[in-house]
């Protein structure tokens, strides 16, 4: 039977070293019928390693009924990259972040209040233990161990606090159960150190110090491998932000060349992001809802573009692939001091040759640097454009012949004839093979050098011709951008042929197939609307009373809207200052059939952390609010985060908050309250400040403490008794203080700090509290209705002015062909979801109810599986704020979404 192990070298697979290249893909972002073409753009780059997350909620939607059909086919996404000879990753969690809603748990699970969530409560893991066991049940046979592609799998993701309890009950359980449901190949945490975890491997996380962080996991860790995953390239998008600035492709490059450097296997982030189609997305913080297009500036683009950061990745990640010898075989463990400065050199020695780095900091201006080799002679290395560089030393050519020194950098040797280098065109080239030493020009232009030396074929290529260059069968094509997924060549711009290079130097030139146009972009037809008045009145039929406040979770809403409809009665017309605490995360508010405010966060919203001043009628006044879920939390210690409006709406008012008594004291023990505290240590007691207010209420009735803004993490004490955990800064905490709580006359609130404050901190500037003087819901009629698509009779003549209400506005489109990637361009609507045949594409939000432009992107990625090449197509828009989209158009772009502008 084959096996699978690792030392402090590398791992070992059936005997062979195998040093894992790899990049992050997940195929719940990506239509089934793509994967194969996603995955062999990945081997394409030189990748030889897949990483994929296993979301929970995508594949038990209830409890108990699992799916693993369609885009939820793990078994034969698995099975397609061992096609392509990928080595994979599994991430099956059960908690991965990764950007998703609830960082991929179930919402099924917050059915349960006193449920704790990613710690050892038994009823968390007995639901665990049986999604583990199903997910291994689809791929037990794909294991290493079984001669499959499966290497290695992820315990957990991210468990950054320090409780060995914990430990013991839920991360060594997982453990277990994954052993117990068949798993046979090692195991590692990603908890950068943070936790031991019994029977697995430590690896590390992230980090912009790849160098650093490998060199310090091989002192801690000498007997394994340096393992560096979510390697980042990219950075997330979120609606309301402009885009970061992506890395460069020299420093994406670079970061891949610095973790080689520190002997560190490598997986970085992302290498496909895909897209968060539906309400999958999650958020980062309360005004950080991710946007549709996940890490839309990753390699390849959303819509499979090889991008220039896919090249210069591609330029090092085939070196790497194709000298296994080399790599596989590298001393890592006993590395001397560098100097980190402009430029730094790192070399790394091997029974079959050296492995030489050179890296370079952005500040850096010379394009190249003189290396001193160890017998005396002098090298010029030119870096180009690039941030790094490398080259070999001694390097033995599948032992046919020994590339002593080059100035050049190595790409492939391949079928044992060809060595291919390349460098920046016009600079000098020193090739020195078994002595023998051939001085050359890297050529300029479209034609590389080929040259006989020492019975080898030498092919010398520039820069531009080295990222239009792919490998297959052994033969080296030029002037193409990669392969399709049936194998045939890709247009590279308009060349009507590109060249093959044989072994031996020979050059053909080959026609691609069909001629270079550019598509006409489709156009859409007329538009009809249905509007939800019938909803924002209250009239709807579909109407059905709850007993008083749900969140959307217990109304079987689990993502996406809902409709929640509150009559209230009145003996006279009063001013009220309304609070909802218990709320999340846009509320429409609608009085008599008029928006009144949308409370919440995110662009136009008005914060729920205050109060909002509305006339109530006398009589009945009915309430309606339309819930907007824009996705859960995806990482922090507010998992548990409800959606909806789980709470009573109250009328209040301030409180005045004196200038808070602040005294350092011991840290408390806040693993009372939840045994996971990210960014925690169990036992830390360090000295912190407390802030304490002293307040007097003698009335019965409740009061409403909110903190929001930059504040340290913290326990919230009142009268010395612990009643919440307040530990994630970017999201606000609005806590309900009930009359039983609290004594008649002088009460006591504390923050106890858990972590060091920000230099200034002032903490009346993030808290504030109130008096709930009255519940307004508490005797209300309760009712909610389900947020749905409308039949097709509903839908009437687009009106001749924006309906102003939420609407549902539909038209068909015809297509000639599916080849190229087709983009909704959306204008003159606000925010909503994207609906193609019947598939929900995800969300848009490109401008507020007033107009005002929102980022960052404006286009939504229409995959072509899911398009009509015969017949209609119909796209279907939700808008919440009823923005007519006669101004959207369908236009043929790029794979990555395009930024927006004012």
């Amino acid at each position: 039977m084959p096996s699978i192990s690792y030392d402090g070298q590398s791992f070992i697979a059936d005997g062979r070293r195998l040093w894992p290249i790899g990049g992050v893909m997940d195929y719940a972002r990506i239509p089934h019928e793509l994967w194969r073409d996603r995955l062999s753009a990945m081997r394409q780059a030189g990748l030889n390693t897949l990483c994929t997350h296993v979301f929970w909620s995508y594949h038990e939607p209830q409890p108990g009924t699992f799916r693993f059909e369609g885009r939820a086919d793990l078994r034969r996404f698995v099975e397609l990259a061992a096609e392509q000879q990928l080595w994979v990753i599994l991430r099956p969690g059960p908690y991965v972040g990764a950007g998703w809603d609830f960082g991929g748990l179930p919402p099924w699970l917050l059915e349960r209040q006193d449920m704790k969530l990613r710690q050892g409560d038994p009823a968390y893991l007995q639901a665990a233990a049986g999604y583990l066991n199903a997910v291994m049940k689809q791929v037990q046979d794909f294991q290493a161990t079984r001669g499959g592609p499966i290497l290695a799998v992820q315990n957990e993701h991210h468990w950054f606090c320090h409780n060995d309890e914990q430990a013991d009950s839920y991360l060594n359980q997982i453990t277990r159960y994954l052993r117990e449901a068949g798993c046979r190949v090692p195991i590692f945490n990603t908890n950068n150190l943070w936790q031991p975890v019994d029977g697995t491997l430590d690896a590390w996380s992230g980090g912009e110090e790849p160098l650093t962080i490998s060199r310090q996991l091989g002192v801690v860790h000498p007997n394994a491998p340096r393992l560096l995953t979510d390697l980042p390239i990219t950075r997330a998008t979120h609606w309301g932000r402009h885009a970061p600035e992506p890395l460069t492709p020299g420093q994406a490059m670079r970061r891949l060349c610095q973790a080689t450097a520190g002997g560190a296997s490598i997986i970085f982030q992302p290498f496909h992001g895909g897209t968060n189609f539906g309400f999958d997305a999650g958020c980062e913080s309360d005004d950080t809802a991710l946007t549709t297009a996940h890490l839309p500036d990753a390699p390849l683009g959303q819509a499979g573009q090889r991008s220039e950061v896919y090249d210069a990745i591609k330029r090092f990640a085939v070196f790497l692939s194709r000298h296994p010898r080399l790599l596989s075989s590298l001393q890592v463990v006993d590395q001397h001091t560098i100097a980190d400065t402009g430029v730094s050199v790192v070399q790394l020695n091997s029974p079959h040759g050296k492995l030489v780095i050179v890296l370079k900091s952005d500040q850096c201006k010379p394009r190249s640097t003189k290396l001193l080799t160890p017998d005396g002679r002098s090298l010029t290395v030119h870096f180009g454009h690039d941030l790094a560089a490398w080259t070999v030393l001694d390097a033995s050519l599948d032992g046919l012949a020994t590339l002593d020194r080059t100035n050049l950098r190595p790409w492939a040797f391949l079928d044992r004839r060809l060595l291919v280098l390349f460098g920046p065109a016009r600079t000098e080239a020193t090739v020195c093979i078994d002595g023998a030493t051939l001085s050359e020009t890297v050529p300029a232009g479209i034609k590389p050098l080929i040259v006989q030396h020492r019975e080898l074929t030498v092919c010398i290529c520039n820069e531009s011709q080295i990222d239009s260059a792919y490998i297959r069968e052994e033969r080296l094509y030029l002037g193409i951008n990669g392969f399709d997924a049936e194998g045939n060549p890709l247009r590279r711009g308009n060349a009507a042929s590109y060249p093959v290079i044989e072994p031996d130097g020979t050059i053909r030139r080959e026609r691609f197939s069909g001629a270079a146009s550019k598509p006409t972009a489709p156009r859409l037809g007329k538009w009809r609307a249905a509007t939800r008045e019938t909803y924002v009145n209250g009239s709807a039929l579909r109407f059905a009373a709850i007993a008083g406040p749900r969140a959307l979770e217990q109304c079987a809403t689990d993502f996406g809207y809902g409709w929640y409809r509150l009559r209230l009665q009145s003996s006279a017309a009063k001013k009220v200052n309304l609070m909802a605490p218990l709320a999340s995360d846009r509320l429409h508010l609608y009085q008599q059939g008029k928006l009144q405010s949308v409370l919440g966060f995110g662009p136009s919203a008005t914060s729920p952390n205050q109060p909002l001043p509305i006339q109530l009628q006398a009589g009945q006044t009915d309430l309606v609010v339309l819930a907007d879920n824009l996705g859960r939390l995806q990482h922090g210690n507010r998992l548990d985060q409800r959606k909806g409006l789980f709470g009573h709406l109250y009328h209040v008012k301030t409180v005045r908050l004196r200038r808070a008594e602040a005294k350092t004291e011991p840290t408390p023990d806040a693993f009372a309250l939840s045994g996971f505290i990210e960014g925690l240590r169990r036992g830390d007691t360090t000295p912190r400040p407390h802030y304490t207010w002293t307040i007097e209420h003698r009335r019965r009735t409740p009061l409403i403490l909110t903190l929001a803004g930059e504040r340290p993490a913290a326990l919230v004490l009142l009268n010395e008794k612990p009643i919440a955990l307040d530990a994630t800064s970017g999201v606000s905490l609005r806590l309900v203080i009930e009359p039983d709580q609290l004594k008649r006359g002088k009460n006591r609130i504390t923050m106890a700090s858990l972590a060091d404050p920000p230099a200034r901190y002032n903490p009346n500037k993030v808290a504030a509290l109130y008096e709930a003087v009255d519940t307004l819901t508490n005797k209300a009629g309760w009712a909610f209705a389900r947020w749905q698509m409308p039949d097709e009779h509903e839908y009437d003549e687009l009106p001749a002015r924006s309906p102003a209400v939420p609407t549902w506005f539909a038209a068909s489109f015809s297509i000639r062909n599916t080849e190229a990637p087709l983009f909704l361009e959306l204008h003159g609507v606000s925010k909503g979801q994207v609906y193609l045949n019947g598939y929900n594409v995800g969300r848009y939000f490109v401008a507020t109810a007033t107009g005002k432009h929102v980022p960052p992107h404006r286009r939504v990625y229409l995959p072509e599986p899911w398009l009509n090449a015969e017949g209609e197509n119909e796209l279907i828009l939700f808008d919440e704020h009823g923005k007519t989209p006669d101004k959207c158009k369908l236009v043929y772009g790029r794979g990555e979404p395009k930024r927006s502008s004012p």
